[in-house]
């Protein structure tokens, strides 16, 4: 079971396929989970982990993005943010820009 938890089928996936990279994502809502599978389809493949914030479980997701610019992926974040996603982002130096939770 060890290799199907956090972060390991990204290290998998990675493996197999350098150009996939992937995003930490916090989801709100199951409904916002919806939205991006319909939006990105085979762009952003959606892998979810639960995590308990409170007394409440949030979907968190690291899904593995088909990376193609670095633009792309700006336009990816964005529109995860401006639909009320929260992404932690790994693609960063600086600390601030990779958001804390």
């Amino acid at each position: 079971m060890a290799e199907f938890t956090w972060n390991h089928t990204t290290l998998h996936a990675r493996s197999i396929d350098p150009k996939i990279t992937y995003l930490q994502t916090f989801f709100l809502t199951l409904e916002q989970v919806e939205q991006m599978y319909h939006y990105f389809w085979d762009e952003v493949m959606i892998h979810l982990e639960f995590m308990r914030v409170g007394v409440k479980a949030i979907p968190a997701g690291l899904q593995l993005v088909r990376y193609t610019s670095a633009e792309r992926l700006k336009e990816i974040i964005r529109y995860h943010e401006e639909h009320g996603a929260l992404i932690a982002n790994p693609h960063t130096y600086i600390l601030e820009s990779a958001g804390r939770f």
